[in-house]
């Protein structure tokens, strides 16, 4: 699991089963539900419209709703496993950032349930124009906001799935390949204050021909982009064709690993989701990469 900042799940409140199954308290609307189970939030009031998000087979569903005498003419779903993943920008999350939108007729927006690997838990930012509002058109569904203060910057939601946990003793942090070049790391890329939560780093390679490969280094846990807060974990290898492959570091191992690929470095701040299905062919040996992934060890291992 990625460990995350901001949580409507508390930790104080999980329970895990004889199985190792995490049991946790998940807030809704009208009260607190098990994971797995509907989650609503209203888009202001119920009156106005609501979002819903359940588990529907091997997909996470996520459907918007109007209320009576109400329509929608613009809906955006946005999925992350932690709340820095979301597109943000300038700290809020603008609607024009978020990928996934305009599904009518009810038609849910579905996020298969392999795209979160191993996480348990993870966040929702729903936003849908209603019709007629008045002043209160534009709203956003959610319990949690992005700028603290200033709903109108978006909110999110949390949602959780019952899944096996790491053993007690595995402690597991989210990491990214390293660069030393101060202009590659994503906040100064995509704008933003860096902080424990809002890092991560890029990288543009250029090698020599077929069979070649550049080497990074992959830290964890190196909140505002200081690697001295954070823990070398290993290495990847990055090939010619782009291809990758992993070294982690003694008595550490990855999981969750996302690998963003291109000639052109994506337009907005990518959740780590959709690095893969957003990469793009690439030639030549020159392309920038991201990529993240979670490092786990047992704790006495983390420096």
């Amino acid at each position: 699991m990625l460990f995350i900042g901001v949580t409507a799940c508390s930790v104080e409140d999980a329970v895990h089963n004889e199985n190792n199954i995490q049991e946790v308290n998940l807030l809704s609307y009208d009260g607190e539900v098990d994971c797995g189970e509907t989650v609503i939030w209203p888009f202001g009031t119920m009156d106005h419209g609501w979002v819903e998000a359940k588990v529907v087979g091997d997909n996470l569903s996520v459907q918007i709703f109007a209320g009576d005498g109400k329509s929608y003419n613009q809906s955006r779903v946005e999925v992350a496993t932690e709340p820095e993943y979301f597109p943000l920008k300038g700290g809020g999350l603008p609607p024009g950032q978020i990928q996934e939108r305009d599904h009518f007729d009810n038609d849910p927006y579905l996020f298969p349930l392999s795209l979160f690997g191993d996480d348990c838990e993870i966040f929702i930012a729903a936003w849908a124009i209603i019709t007629p509002g008045g002043s209160e058109a534009d709203h956003w569904a959610g319990n949690l906001e992005f700028v603290e203060g200033n709903p109108n910057r978006g909110l999110y939601f949390a949602y959780c799935f019952e899944c096996e946990q790491d053993e007690p003793g595995d402690v597991c942090e989210s990491a990214y390949a390293y660069s030393p070049n101060p202009t590659e790391t994503l906040v100064a890329r995509y704008g933003g204050r860096p902080s424990n939560q809002n890092w991560g780093w890029f990288n543009y390679v250029d090698i020599a021909g077929p069979g070649q490969y550049e080497t990074l280094d992959i830290y964890a846990a190196a909140g505002q982009n200081d690697i001295s807060k954070g823990t070398w974990v290993g290495t990847v290898r990055v090939y010619y064709d782009g291809s990758t492959t992993f070294y982690p570091a003694d008595d550490f191992s990855f999981s969750n690993i996302h690998v963003y690929i291109g000639e052109t470095m994506p337009t907005t701040r990518l959740a780590p989701g959709h690095f893969e299905s957003s990469s793009t062919a690439v030639s030549g040996g020159d392309f920038y990469v991201i990529i993240h992934l979670e490092a786990c060890a047992d704790e006495e291992d983390w420096d």
